[in-house]
């Protein structure tokens, strides 16, 4: 950033000289940033400064503006809409391919109340790259713009699903009960879902609840059916890998996550304490709970990302395809819903 500033302000002075041009390009880049509705102000800092950090950039549309070449945050404004924040545009998605054009980042800003409880807008634009580990095969991928859960679901939302009854009504549980070669009829399917005490709810709580004084920790002991369920309650579905991995951008952002996310500890933080912070304000994406996706990982199991708690920190990285019938204390969720008139993708990559 202090490298940036000094180009920044030698620039009137040495523009046009090659050697001051080759060191400028050494510590700043352009970017280009469209918001909807257009004339939103566009802010950055260095990730993880404090407030009185922020630089106003411009006004969009925002064409090859220069910022520094570290990681930034930003956040985009506009009198009348929920402000945008985001982590990373370091580079264009597509750098990796010498020829490969400037990507245009997009922003959409929604009214006051526009976007569900709890969730944040994404809004991708061209092709994507799968940023996890062992699936760096995965063709590219386009995405129609989504909400995502800013955080993992709490114990506080998941014991709303408890206590509407939600163990005990089959409208939740849309997916198929599929154990050793076999499909289960649902009530034999749920009531294998017991806590401590036999009561219908998460394997760790007892009596139906959780320890009083955790509402905002993340819920845990949770097979990928149940979050699949609660998902179903919420009127919302399990992020695929694709979306998780955009939200994540984990080729962008490992290095700062590593040292905040919650790894080989002795149980999770509330939600948003870790300083972990993604894409489009999401946070707790590095460890924490692993998180189930909807996405299949092989004949009888399903992805989890992030890593959990429990983890070593290389699981920031990795996809790890688990049994949907696993409860593990540290196996987590959050959820996402399509934009309406934005679901754009091609389904059958998922």
């Amino acid at each position: 950033m202090e490298a940036f500033q000094l180009a920044e302000s030698a620039a009137p002075l040495l523009a046009g000289d090659s050697r001051f041009e080759r060191a400028r390009a050494e510590v700043s880049r352009t970017i280009s940033i469209d918001s909807t509705p257009e004339t939103a102000e566009v802010y950055f800092r260095p990730y993880g400064a404090d407030d009185n950090s922020w630089r106003f950039l411009a006004r969009t549309p925002i064409r090859n503006a220069r910022v520094p070449s570290v990681l930034l945050e930003w956040r985009v404004v506009k009198p009348g809409f929920a402000p945008v924040e985001d982590v990373g545009l370091l580079a264009p998605y597509l750098t990796i391919r010498a020829s490969a054009p400037q990507v245009t980042h997009a922003y959409v800003l929604d009214p006051p109340g526009k976007a569900p409880p709890g969730m944040v807008r994404v809004s991708p634009r061209g092709p994507q790259l799968l940023a996890i580990a062992g699936l760096e095969h995965i063709a590219l991928f386009e995405l129609g713009g989504f909400w995502i859960d800013r955080s993992e679901a709490t114990n506080r939302d998941y014991k709303r699903f408890v206590d509407a009854g939600g163990y005990g009504n089959p409208r939740y549980w849309t997916q198929p009960f599929l154990k050793e070669g076999r499909t289960l009829a649902w009530d034999a399917a749920v009531r294998q879902f017991r806590d401590t005490t036999g009561h219908p709810a998460p394997a760790t709580w007892e009596f139906g609840s959780y320890p009083e004084g955790r509402d905002d920790e993340p819920v845990g002991a949770v097979s990928w059916y149940e979050a699949a369920a609660y998902a179903e309650f919420a009127g919302k579905s399990l992020p695929t890998i694709f979306h998780w991995s955009h939200v994540a951008d984990r080729r962008a952002t490992s290095d700062v996550l590593l040292p905040r996310g919650r790894y080989l500890a002795d149980g999770p933080l509330p939600v948003g304490r870790s300083g972990a912070r993604s894409r489009y304000g999401t946070c707790d994406l590095a460890g924490n709970v692993r998180e189930w996706c909807g996405n299949e990982a092989g004949v009888g199991r399903r992805y989890t990302l992030g890593g959990g708690w429990k983890d070593p920190a290389y699981y920031i990285n990795d996809a790890d395809g688990r049994s949907p019938w696993d409860r593990g204390s540290d196996f987590g969720f959050r959820c996402m819903k399509p934009v309406p008139g934005a679901d754009r993708w091609n389904k059958r990559r998922f």
